[in-house]
C-alpha cells in the first residue's frame, strides 16, 4: 500500500510539472526579459511622447469601437438561435456552423478575403460597376478605420452569437412571455426584460472581444495603411525590426499595463457572480422576415471574404488592365515552393501537441487542488501579453543569450501562445469527471498513473482532440511571431501570404490562402 501512494505522490507532483515549467520557461520568462530590456526613464519618456500617446489612445479606442459593434451585430444572431422556431433543425445547424466560421479562420485569411473582396478593384467593386455602370470604384474602404473596425467585427461575432445565445437559452423565458401578453413589442422585451438578465455575459463576452481587438495585430497591419492607424502591437513589431530592443520594451510595458488597467475598471461593477437560472421551454417565437434578412445578410458577410479568395486563386490579369483569365499557375508555384506548406505542418503539428500537453498537465493539478483563481490567472495574463511582446522576447534571447534555430523558437512560442485555449477545452471536462470514478478506482488497486490513463485520458479524448485542433489552427495563421522569429529563415504561408500581398501578387497570396482554408477545414472535419 506504501508503495501504491508513493508513486501516486510522486506522479501527482511530477506530471504537473511538465505544464507548469514550460509555461514559465518558455513564456513567461521571454515575456519578462522582453519588458526588463529598459529603463524606468525610457518608459517615462515613451509615455509622455505625444505620438506615443496618439497610438495607445487609438489602440483603445478602435478595440472598443470593434467590440461594441461585434456585439450589436452578433446580439440579434443570438436571440434568433436561442429564442426562434426553425422548421428544418439541419438549417439551424448548418447557419450555426456556417457563422462560426470567421472565428476560426487564420487572421491572415480574414485580412486577404477583405482585400480580394472588398479592395478597390475586389469583387463587390467589380459586382457594382457591371450593375451600375460606374467608371471608378464606389467602395473604398481598404487602408481605413472602418476598414479595421469591420475585419474585427468579422472575426468576433460569432464570439457573441455563440455566447450569449448560450446564455438566453439557460433563463426561464416566462418573464418575457407575460410582458407580450401585457402588450410589449419584441424589441422592447428584449431591451427590458432579456437584456438587463445577461449583462454579465455581455460583459465577459465584450471583455473577450476587447482583449483580442487590443492585441490585433495581422488586421491592422494590412487593412490599416497609415501612420495615423498604427495601434502599440504595430509600434512594438516595427521598433522590434529596426532593433530599438529599449523602446520596444518600454512599449510593451505600457502596453500590459494599459489593458490590465482598463480591465479592472471594466471588471469592477460586474464582481458579483451571476445567478444561474434553470432552463424552462418556452414557446419559441416566429423567424419573421426581418429576422430571415438578417440572417442572409450575415451569412453573406460571413462566406463572402472566404469565397473571395477561393475564386481568385484561379483568376490572373491577362495583360495591364484587362480581364482577368482562369489559370493554375499560382498553384503551380504553391506546389513548386512546398517549403513554407511543409514548414507549417510541421509547426502547426509540433506546437499543438506540445501545447496541449503543457495543458493537460496543468489541468491535472488545477483540478487535484481547485483552484479556479489560478487558472483565470494564467489565462488572463496570456490573453494580455501580445503574441508581438513574447515575440520581442525571444528575439533578445536568441540575440543576446542562446543562438537557437528559429524552427525551435517557433514551436515554443507558438506552443505556449496556445496553452490558454487549450485550457479551455481540456479544464472544464476534467473538472466534471465524477470523483466517484477515481475513488473506485483506488479501491480497487489503481494507483495515481492508472487513474490518468485508463480512466481520465478516455473521457478527456474528445477534449483534447479540441484543443489538439484549436491549437493547430491557431499556430497555422499565427503571423506575429512568425514575422520576428522566423522571419525568411524559416518560411511560413502565413508570412508567405503577408508578403505576397505586399507585392500585390493577390493570385499568388490566395493560392496559399486556399490551401490553409483547406488544412483548417479538413482538422476540423476530423472532429466532426
Amino acid at each position: 500500500m506504501n508503495k501504491k501512494i508513493k508513486k501516486k505522490q510522486l506522479f501527482d507532483y511530477i506530471f504537473p510539472l511538465t505544464g507548469y515549467i514550460p509555461y514559465v520557461v518558455f513564456f513567461i520568462v521571454p515575456v519578462l526579459i522582453a519588458l526588463s530590456f529598459t529603463t524606468i526613464e525610457k518608459i517615462i519618456s515613451i509615455f509622455t511622447e505625444r505620438y506615443y500617446q496618439h497610438v495607445l489612445i487609438f489602440t483603445i479606442f478602435q478595440a472598443f469601437l470593434s467590440s461594441v459593434i461585434s456585439i450589436l451585430i452578433g446580439l440579434p444572431g443570438a436571440y434568433i438561435f436561442s429564442r426562434c422556431y426553425f422548421k428544418n433543425k439541419k438549417i439551424k445547424k448548418i447557419l450555426q456552423s456556417l457563422l462560426t466560421l470567421p472565428f476560426i479562420l487564420p487572421s491572415i485569411l480574414v485580412v486577404l478575403g477583405f482585400v480580394i473582396g472588398y479592395g478597390n478593384n475586389g469583387l463587390i467593386n467589380k459586382f457594382l460597376m457591371i450593375i451600375f455602370n460606374f467608371k471608378k470604384s464606389p467602395v473604398k474602404i481598404l487602408y481605413t478605420f472602418p476598414a479595421v473596425l469591420m475585419a474585427h467585427s468579422f472575426c468576433n461575432f460569432p464570439l457573441v452569437i455563440n455566447n450569449i445565445s448560450d446564455s438566453i437559452l439557460s433563463l426561464d423565458s416566462e418573464p418575457e412571455e407575460a410582458a407580450r401578453l401585457e402588450g410589449l413589442g419584441e424589441v422592447k422585451v428584449f431591451l427590458k426584460i432579456t437584456l438587463p438578465r445577461i449583462k454579465y455575459s455581455l460583459v465577459s463576452v465584450f471583455i473577450l472581444i476587447f482583449i483580442y481587438c487590443y492585441t490585433s495585430f495581422s488586421i491592422v497591419l494590412i487593412l490599416g495603411g497609415k501612420p495615423s492607424l498604427t495601434t502599440i502591437g504595430l509600434e512594438i513589431y516595427s521598433l522590434s525590426t529596426r532593433m530599438n530592443y529599449s523602446d520596444a520594451s518600454a512599449l510593451s510595458i505600457i502596453s500590459i499595463l494599459s489593458v490590465l488597467f482598463i480591465l479592472f475598471f471594466i471588471q469592477k461593477p460586474f464582481n458579483k457572480n451571476n445567478y444561474e437560472e434553470e432552463l424552462k421551454n418556452g414557446n419559441l417565437l416566429k423567424l419573421n422576415w426581418l429576422l430571415k434578412i438578417y440572417l442572409f445578410f450575415i451569412t453573406f458577410f460571413a462566406l463572402f471574404p472566404i469565397f473571395s479568395i477561393i475564386i481568385k486563386s484561379f483568376l490572373v490579369q491577362t495583360s495591364r488592365g484587362a480581364d482577368e483569365a482562369f489559370s493554375l499557375d499560382a498553384y503551380k508555384d504553391v506546389f513548386l515552393n512546398s517549403k513554407p506548406l511543409l514548414n507549417t505542418l510541421l509547426l502547426s503539428i509540433s506546437s499543438s501537441v506540445l501545447a496541449s500537453l503543457f495543458a493537460l498537465s496543468i489541468s491535472k493539478h488545477l483540478v487535484k487542488c481547485r483552484n479556479h483563481l489560478l487558472f483565470n490567472s494564467i489565462i488572463t495574463v496570456s490573453m494580455v501579453i501580445s503574441s508581438v511582446v513574447l515575440g520581442l522576447g525571444y528575439m533578445i534571447i536568441s540575440r543576446f543569450f542562446i543562438n537557437v534555430s528559429s524552427f525551435i523558437l517557433l514551436v515554443l512560442a507558438h506552443s505556449v501562445i496556445s496553452i490558454p485555449l487549450c485550457l479551455r477545452l481540456i479544464y472544464p471536462t476534467y473538472r466534471a469527471i465524477p470523483e466517484t470514478y477515481i475513488e473506485n478506482a483506488i479501491i480497487e488497486g489503481a494507483n495515481s498513473m492508472n487513474v490518468f490513463f485508463y480512466i481520465n485520458i478516455p473521457i478527456l479524448k474528445n477534449s483534447i482532440l479540441s484543443s489538439l485542433i484549436f491549437s493547430f489552427a491557431l499556430s497555422n495563421g499565427e503571423l506575429g511571431t512568425s514575422l520576428l522569429i522566423g522571419g525568411r529563415a524559416f518560411p511560413l504561408i502565413s508570412v508567405q501570404i503577408y508578403r505576397l500581398i505586399n507585392s500585390y501578387n493577390y493570385q499568388g497570396a490566395c493560392a496559399y490562402g486556399t490551401v490553409m482554408l483547406i488544412f483548417t477545414f479538413f482538422i476540423f472535419l476530423i472532429k466532426d
